[in-house]
Formats: structure tokens, sequence, C-alpha cells
């Protein structure tokens, strides 16, 4: 099953942040579509979209709505964007109760 890792960052009455590693209630709104370990990290378990988020002491976060899909890549497509950036876009599924992640690549080339 894929995972997806998840972090939460506490942002104070002054303006200044910092990251709650280990601090925050991690929250799934389906555990029968993802779960959520006290680490932040989702796993699929049901093709479906949950809601995630955190809370710590009384606070709580924004929420993130995830798709689990069991979709699998068919095709990768490659474009140049102009004379000076060359850029690889490309979108990795994994098939069965997955996560899909994106990637990019970019590379500056001058003559």
């Amino acid at each position: 099953m894929a995972k997806l890792s998840f972090a939460a960052e506490g942002i104070y009455s002054d303006g200044s942040t910092s990251p709650l590693i280990n601090k925050v209630t991690w929250h799934s709104s389906a555990i029968d579509i993802a779960k959520i370990d006290d680490k932040g990290i989702l796993t699929g378990i049901a093709i479906g979209t949950v809601e995630v988020k955190a809370s710590y002491e009384g606070i709580e976060s924004n929420i993130i709505n995830v798709r689990i899909t069991d979709a699998i890549l068919t095709s990768m497509n490659i474009s140049v964007r102009n004379h000076y950036h060359l850029t690889l876009l490309f979108i990795v599924v994994v098939n069965c109760h997955s996560l899909p992640k994106a990637f990019t690549a970019m590379a500056l080339h001058r003559h």
C-alpha cells in the first residue's frame, strides 16, 4: 500500500513558526479508506476520499483532502518549455489502493 507523509507546523501569536513533530494528534475522516499513524503517515486501504487534519492542545489544523485511487500509469508526457529550460513532468500512480504522487524535474541549460 502506498503511503503519504504529513507534517504539522505551529504558528504563534508573534508570527514565528515551529515544527510540531510528535506533538499533534492526526485524524482521518474515514479510517476504512485510509488510516494515519501518530507520525503523520497516511496509508491507503480502500478507494475513496478522506479528510486529514491534526490537532494540538485544542487547536485544529486546516483540512487536506486525499483521494485514494486504483488508477494505473498509462502514458507519460515530456515537453521543452523554452530555449533555456527543460521540464520533465510525469504523474506516477501505483496500482491498487494507492495514493497519487506527482513528481517534477527541471534543468537549466544556457548556451
